[in-house]
């Protein structure tokens, strides 16, 4: 259990308001978002020995909320509970989950998890003041991690659109966070400032886009949008620059024209590219054109409400990744314009991934996404004498001691997954010390897990 008895009344020795002030003042005036004032509510709400502070056992949840411990154990950590959720997002409430399991009628909340505290989750003062710590950066936390949002100045321009509006601006800048890896979040509204930040924006671009076309919109209709970049640690800047436009007065409801996919290729054991020509639409140029990708390991099994892939706006061709090696799959691809209509084409290609997993092809392409960034494996840090970047990776990892542990594990051991210290760290069991990895976001899926472990069996070769 994530946040078991955390953030209040574990105990009744010293009962405070519902909404985090003394007793009998629930009108308190709110309070600062720093990290004493949020620290001061993890110690107050929780002095019992099975929650997070305090404790003379096991932190609950495996979570320490004591001070000086509280923030690194937060801040870009994968939840116990739901692993697939982060507990703190500096710059970004709705993607923290410590705050979705603390309050109320959180709609994202699992129906596994259990609101903290019991009986009803914290009080409004307490959730103003930790959504609004979060929203500011998480200030007073140094973990040694990137928190530091990019600089960025918001949207530039919006052009109205049969059923869509198009959206531009200038590149973010970020300290450590690349221009082409910088995502940005979409919020919209259909009055002015009315953008709801805490909650999931209605768009999320590719990584580097510097213009969106968002579409299945209402004819004739004014929208309000806000664009914030994201770096690759989480951190959202907090632009509130707001631009407008208006849909055209045109209703779409013709599909484009589109052949079908022409081509598919493995490129290794776990990634096949698909390729197709451009669509035509009567509305829609091809370059506001997007593309789903479905995917079945039989033909005729593509699940049409569930594409694996959705392209940017004007491609051509997609990858797939995550698959499994020596496996056929089937592959149809649809066109789809602004205002969301998708031809209905079920014309199929299908490629087999390699039964053999390569290095390069097929692990390197994890370890530099999830792996190497400033704070970790990367060339100008590599935490534990690790280098993760291409070029170094195999060397690195190929039977070399597992420097945190002294039973004589390593890092890789050719040919026997059970002794090599990497899937432990992966999967978070076994550690000698540490923290399982990657330190910053959401835990490896299993199918990278898997590719891993098969290259490992396979005596990790360098090609």
């Amino acid at each position: 259990m994530l946040l078991a008895g955390a953030l209040a009344g574990c105990g009744d020795d010293d009962p405070v308001s519902p909404d985090g002030g003394p007793p009998g003042d629930p009108d308190a005036m709110p309070q600062e978002p720093s990290l004493e004032n949020v620290q001061n509510l993890f110690n107050r709400s929780c002095v019992g020995s099975t929650c997070h502070v305090d404790f003379a056992n096991e932190p609950g949840g495996a979570l320490d909320l004591r001070e000086g411990i509280a923030c690194s154990n937060l801040i870009q950590i994968g939840s116990v509970e739901v692993p697939e959720q982060t507990l703190l997002v500096p710059g970004n409430p709705a993607l923290s989950y410590l705050l979705c399991k603390s309050t109320p009628g959180c709609a994202d909340l699992p129906d596994r998890a259990i609101l903290m505290p019991p009986p009803g989750g914290l009080g409004a003062t307490d959730i103003d003041l930790l959504s609004r710590w979060i929203a500011a950066g998480a200030p007073g936390c140094n973990t040694g991690a990137d928190t530091t949002a990019p600089a960025f100045d918001g949207a530039k321009a919006a052009e109205g659109q049969a059923h869509a509006i198009n959206l531009t601006w200038e590149a973010a800048i970020d300290d450590v966070t690349q221009p082409e890896e910088i995502v940005y979040l979409v919020y919209q509204a259909t009055q002015a400032g009315a953008q709801d930040f805490t909650q999931p924006p209605v768009l999320e671009t590719a990584p580097g886009a510097t213009s969106v076309v968002v579409g299945g919109l209402a004819v004739s209709t004014q929208y309000f949008y806000v664009v914030r970049a994201r770096d690759a640690a989480g951190n959202t800047d907090l632009n509130s620059e707001e631009i407008t436009a208006t849909t055209l007065a045109v209703e779409d409801s013709t599909p484009p024209t589109f052949a079908g996919a022409t081509a598919a290729t493995a490129l290794g054991a776990t990634v096949v590219n698909v390729t197709w020509a451009a669509a035509s639409d009567d509305l829609s140029p091809a370059g506001d054109i997007s593309y789903n990708v479905y995917v079945a390991e039989a033909t005729g099994g593509q699940d049409f409400g569930t594409p694996r892939v959705t392209t940017p706006a004007g491609a051509t061709s997609a990858q797939i990744t995550r698959l499994r090696a020596g496996t056929t799959y089937f592959i149809v691809v649809r066109a789809q314009d602004r205002a969301l209509n998708e031809d209905q084409n079920t014309v199929e290609v299908q490629a087999t991934t390699d039964g053999d997993i390569f290095f390069p092809q097929d692990v390197q392409p994890i370890l530099t996404a999830r792996c190497t960034n400033s704070i970790c494996h990367d060339a100008s840090l590599s935490a534990q004498s690790l280098r993760l970047t291409e070029g170094s990776a195999h060397e690195s990892l190929v039977g070399a001691d597992a420097t945190q542990c002294t039973d004589a594990r390593l890092r890789v051991d050719p040919e026997n997954p059970d002794n090599s210290y990497l899937l432990d760290k992966l999967l978070g069991q076994n550690l000698c010390t540490g923290e399982a990895m990657p330190r910053i976001g959401p835990p490896l899926e299993a199918d990278e897990i898997a590719t891993i472990q098969q290259w490992i069996a396979e005596g990790a070769p360098a090609e």
